[in-house]
């Protein structure tokens, strides 16, 4: 090779190098959205491949399987919703003040709204910086969640759509053609990652279902003042706090053991009703926080990923990187070991 053409390769790979680096620097800011995007592909892909076979359509099977994903969410967001209504009013109503009221105070601040010019309201926020921050702020962060979520379910999205034909580029501009072991590398990854995120979302579901007829059952004999409150919600959000590192469902049904005896003595129930709640501890600690995730989740979660590993990652993973540590702890967990599985064998010849 001549020194003309190894500045040339030289060149090309500092342009590579910057330009991968630029392009990593740009996602950084949405590596969130990017990593909950793939965490719903996984979740969304078995409904996926049941409408491709039907439809054999890309496009319409990943738009159809995204929406059932994201259908009972908003069904569950729409009824917390309705419950926090029911309380704040409930809540109003113990407080004595009234709706007219609250309405006479809309209708006053409305009117000095109004009457005020667009460039005075300017001004007000200019003078007052913390006004100001205090005004862009929930608009700012209503714009980042709105943009956040569009990236995600767009990941999501092409990764269902075109995730095959993504992956065979990916492996033929890397390895110059179809390389065996990157395609056994890859293929065990993705199955690992799959058990992994699919599980826990089964184990979610179960966790959810067992959750509503447990409550369901205590309520049936709980003493007056000590009922579970909404316990359809309370299944529900015990089977979305099992994706919640090292606490799982505990920070549900202990503070709500907590507010049930809380109830217990301000009703004047807690020494006679204080079976119910050593009763409420033993079974939800069983039936709905133990046996779904001890007994359920090693056969769905992966049988080739050690559980204490994968418990450690999700511990890690938020403790490391934040929020989105909770699945990119896991995903760099798999990359690693299924590295050390079939390519360090390999390369070590």
């Amino acid at each position: 090779m001549t020194i003309d053409k190894k500045l040339n390769v030289r060149y090309w790979h500092f342009i590579g190098i910057v330009s991968v680096s630029l392009l990593i620097y740009m996602c950084l800011p949405f590596l969130d959205a990017i990593i909950y995007g793939i965490f719903t592909y996984y979740v969304a892909r078995p409904v996926y491949s049941r409408l491709h076979k039907k439809f054999h359509h890309n496009t319409i099977s990943a738009f159809i399987a995204l929406f059932i994903i994201i259908l009972p969410i908003l069904l569950v967001l729409l009824y917390t919703i309705s419950i926090a209504s029911i309380e704040f009013s409930n809540l109003l109503n113990s407080a004595d003040i009234s709706i007219e009221y609250l309405n006479e105070i809309i209708y006053k601040y409305g009117y000095l709204a109004r009457n005020l010019e667009p460039r005075e309201i300017i001004d007000i926020l200019m003078a007052n910086s913390n006004m100001s921050s205090g005004f862009f702020m929930p608009i700012t962060m209503v714009v980042g969640v709105i943009l956040k979520l569009f990236i995600m379910f767009t990941t999501a999205f092409y990764l269902l759509k075109d995730g095959s034909q993504l992956r065979k580029w990916v492996v033929e501009v890397t390895f110059g053609g179809d390389d065996p072991l990157a395609n056994k590398f890859l293929n065990a990854t993705d199955e690992s990652l799959h058990m992994v995120f699919f599980g826990s979302i089964i184990t979610a579901i179960v966790t959810a279902i067992d959750g509503i007829v447990v409550y369901g059952l205590l309520n049936q004999i709980a003493p007056p003042g000590m009922r579970i409150p909404y316990e359809v919600l309370m299944g529900i959000l015990s089977g979305m706090a099992t994706l919640i590192p090292g606490i799982g469902i505990k920070f549900i049904w202990v503070p709500l053991l907590g507010y049930l005896g809380l109830q217990g003595y301000l009703t004047g129930t807690l020494v006679s009703g204080f079976w119910f709640l050593l009763l409420f501890f033993i079974v939800v600690n069983i039936l709905v926080d133990f046996t779904p995730d001890i007994v359920l989740r090693p056969y769905i979660t992966g049988r080739d990923v050690h559980k204490g590993m994968i418990m450690l990652a999700f511990i890690f993973g938020p403790l490391v990187f934040g929020i989105q540590g909770i699945f990119l702890g896991p995903i760099l967990l798999i990359v690693v070991i299924e590295f050390m599985k079939h390519v360090l064998p390999e390369i070590r010849h």
